[in-house]
């Protein structure tokens, strides 16, 4: 009987373990202002990086053309005034940027060697190459013009996040209140209901079964009157009786009979 009440409470406390577990769940599920706003704020960081990715590219892509300019004029044998002030500049301009990668610096003197070359089709490969190098140019600008639009949408949606959340911020915080209410609730009509299950289970007679308590009532009041009416008469026989009924009955049933003579005032 101890280990089946054991098994039925340790049921119980489990049951309270999930049931608070799942709403722990619910409410962590919930989305909060600043969980919008860091998620559109990564979206903004996001493009911004790829942005900045492409200006990068672009500043490699001018590094690669000045320092094509400055190889081109290097290699003229006999440079007007204009030649060398533009060499002038150029190199200030190399300088100021920074070399480009290798890789492009190899593409650009290829180039610039095809160029100048007076072989037609060294020229031609010079010419593709420039193609090329132009084309490319053009592909980082396009999408630098995408970006700075998608950049823009981002930051305008960033903005109307946090308009929305000064806004629902009141409405979080009593929305929260009230949620922890029904959770406090739910917890203490659990916890009553599990108390209730425990005290019926350690001491089943301190809860009287509903039905029986008028039927009680009635036997307890109907062996009073006749104990009351022949108490002169046959003493004896009336103390068997109460022998008897004293022998038979247990704890919990001495406990109810003295409650129902309580409700009769008896006692």
């Amino acid at each position: 009987m101890a280990k089946r009440n054991q098994d039925r409470l340790m049921n119980y406390t489990r049951d309270i373990f999930y049931l608070t577990a799942l709403i722990l769940v619910v409410v962590a599920g919930c989305q909060t202002p600043l969980g919008k706003f860091n998620k559109q704020k990564e979206v903004v960081e996001n493009i911004q990086k790829k942005e900045d990715a492409n200006k990068e590219q672009q500043l490699e892509s001018g590094r690669t053309f000045v320092y094509a300019a400055d190889q081109a004029l290097q290699k003229d044998p006999s440079p007007s005034a204009e030649s060398k002030v533009a060499k002038q500049m150029t190199t200030r301009g190399v300088t100021a940027l920074g070399p480009p990668q290798m890789e492009n610096a190899m593409k650009s003197d290829q180039m610039v060697n095809g160029l100048l070359s007076t072989d037609p089709n060294e020229v031609k490969k010079g010419q593709e190459i420039l193609s090329t190098m132009d084309k490319d140019l053009v592909a980082l600008q396009n999408q630098n013009r995408l970006l700075r639009g998608q950049l823009g949408d981002a930051q305008q949606k960033l903005d109307r996040v946090n308009q929305e959340n000064a806004l629902q911020a009141t409405k979080y915080a009593s929305l929260m209140g009230k949620v922890y209410w029904v959770i406090g609730i739910i917890i203490f009509i659990v916890v009553l209901v599990i108390g209730f299950k425990i005290v019926t289970m350690v001491a089943p007679f301190a809860l009287p079964a509903t039905g029986a308590s008028s039927t009680l009532l009635k036997v307890v009041q109907g062996i009073q009157k006749v104990r009351d009416q022949h108490m002169g008469e046959k003493p004896e026989m009336l103390k068997q009786i109460d022998d008897h009924m004293r022998s038979h009955l247990d704890k919990k049933d001495r406990w109810m009979i003295a409650q129902a003579k309580q409700k009769l005032h008896m006692i």
